[in-house]
């Protein structure tokens, strides 16, 4: 039996950044974990979900780093952005 490993959303304090980083690798994590779990049991069908937290990790890196050049919260939700970055 494999022993499964821990996994806690971050909190999101005041929407920071650092915020999105944290959030950003927890979700990497756990495509990560998916993954392994895909390359060693042949029969799982786990790689939509381990695709799409790789694409929702990469889309709260990218805006953290919007974050820090000045968008707002409202820029990234709404708008052109929202899940199309």
């Amino acid at each position: 039996m494999t022993k499964t490993p821990k996994f806690t959303m971050p909190k999101m304090v005041d929407g920071s950044p650092q915020d999105f980083d944290e959030a950003s690798k927890a979700h990497a994590l756990a495509a990560k974990i998916l993954w392994e779990h895909e390359r060693d049991d042949w029969n799982s069908a786990l790689v939509a979900p381990s695709t799409y937290l790789t694409c929702l990790a990469l889309e709260l890196f990218l805006k953290a780093r919007l974050l820090e050049r000045g968008y707002s919260h409202k820029q990234l939700a709404q708008g052109e952005l929202g899940h199309n970055i």
